[in-house]
């Protein structure tokens, strides 16, 4: 059966913007022929290429097309001009980075190896693995967590810069320790240490550099986070959310109370000890803090159904066991034990819900924490989520609609 002029003009231009190069444009061209009689003897059928994305116009008579495919959609072909990402998904050349990460962190776990296996005489007893776990479980988990941000988002370069550049702070702590050993020599031969001192100044500001480092990168982790949620908080989760803040000002405030506590008189303080001691603990303090702000972001999302579910819940437990870890630090120093036992007990919980943290934040970004892609959603779906945030969720072109609803309802 002779192909119908207006659908010869519609896949001849699909084909042209195609084959021109510019297959992501649409270009519809529509020819009014309605009132010219095609002549025969001037009009020669051309063979339609099996390669080429057409525009289904509708059920036609040639059995090789899809009679379900919809009016005015673009049926799936396969060639060149089909989307290469989707027919061929997830592939080394968007994902290379990653490998560098992977790299990275088994050179921290060989690290983690060396440092152990030189501090202990007995090799691999019970107490050396468990040392060797508890250090090398956080150190691989942070260089992996902007690995696993990028496996599961590799456009996150331009869609979650602020995300993926805490991550890459994030990532850099575990190298600023494994250096450090290396650099003492070094920073003795520029700021030796004076008589009345027993620290080398240059290397109590290295200290503080890796703090500041990690205030930042949890700042940023969960300012990313935060721009990347789409719905708003249910009154449950803003509650909750409060309630992991107190209990990390409560944990700041602990710190600082065992601070005022420590016996000083041994030392002779002069001014520049007295710097990074008030330093220290400036910034130790707005660490513990900025852990809080994360914590009480990811439980927040996980609680208000931001997607992926897992990925949100896993990296909600790791926050709050990190900054459960800085709790039981601070409050250890607030009631003191002589008991050696109980003290054992309370470092190997510390050192283990720290580790299990940790893993745990890089567990939810490798489940595909957060979901970077638009959420649509019908009217229904909308009153839904109005109802269950109690209305916070209206926009103010929300608004705006419905009082211009209200003003024709009164003209009429």
């Amino acid at each position: 059966m002779p192909t119908p002029w207006r659908d010869r003009g519609l896949a001849w231009a699909t084909c042209f913007r195609a084959r021109c190069g510019f297959p992501h444009i649409r270009l519809t061209i529509r020819l009014d022929v309605s009132s010219v009689e095609p002549d025969s003897q001037h009009v020669e059928e051309f063979p339609r290429d099996p390669n080429d994305r057409a525009l289904v116009t509708g059920p036609t008579d040639d059995p090789t097309e899809d009679p379900t495919d919809a009016p005015g959609e673009l049926a799936d072909a396969p060639g060149d001009l089909a989307d290469p990402d989707a027919a061929r998904g997830p592939h080394l050349p968007d994902r290379w980075p990653v490998l560098i990460f992977v790299v990275l962190g088994a050179a921290i776990a060989w690290f983690s190896y060396q440092q152990v296996g030189q501090s202990d005489v007995t090799v691999w007893a019970p107490e050396t693995v468990f040392r060797f776990l508890v250090n090398v479980i956080p150190s691989v988990s942070a260089v992996l967590l902007p690995g696993a941000l990028l496996l599961r988002h590799p456009d996150a370069t331009h869609r979650a810069r602020t995300l993926l550049f805490g991550t890459l702070l994030f990532a850099a702590v575990p190298f600023l320790r494994v250096v450090e050993e290396s650099l003492q020599g070094l920073f003795t031969a520029l700021t030796p240490a004076p008589d009345d001192l027993g620290f080398v100044p240059l290397a109590l500001v290295y200290n503080v550099l890796q703090a500041l480092v990690v205030l930042f990168a949890v700042l940023y982790m969960g300012l990313g986070l935060s721009q990347a949620r789409h719905w708003a908080y249910s009154r449950g989760a803003r509650t909750t959310g409060f309630v992991i803040l107190f209990v990390a000002v409560a944990t700041a405030a602990a710190m600082l109370y065992s601070t005022s506590q420590t016996d000083l008189s041994g030392m002779a303080m002069n001014a520049t000890l007295w710097i990074y001691f008030g330093s220290s603990r400036v910034v130790g303090v707005l660490t513990i803090l900025t852990w809080g702000y994360l914590a009480m972001i990811l439980t927040r999302g996980a609680m208000s159904g931001e997607a992926p579910t897992a990925g949100w819940s896993v990296a909600a437990i790791g926050g709050c066991l990190v900054v459960a870890t800085y709790a039981i630090g601070s409050w250890s120093g607030v009631v003191r034990t002589t008991d050696e036992s109980l003290q054992t007990v309370i470092y190997r919980t510390y050192v283990l819900l720290y580790s299990i943290g940790y893993l745990g934040l890089m567990a939810g970004f490798a489940l595909g924490l957060p979901s970077l892609e638009p959420v649509e959603w019908d009217d229904e779906e909308a009153e839904a989520v109005d109802a269950a945030t109690d209305g916070e969720g209206e926009s103010e072109d929300d608004e705006v609609d419905e009082d211009a609803e209200a003003e024709e309802e009164s003209a009429a």
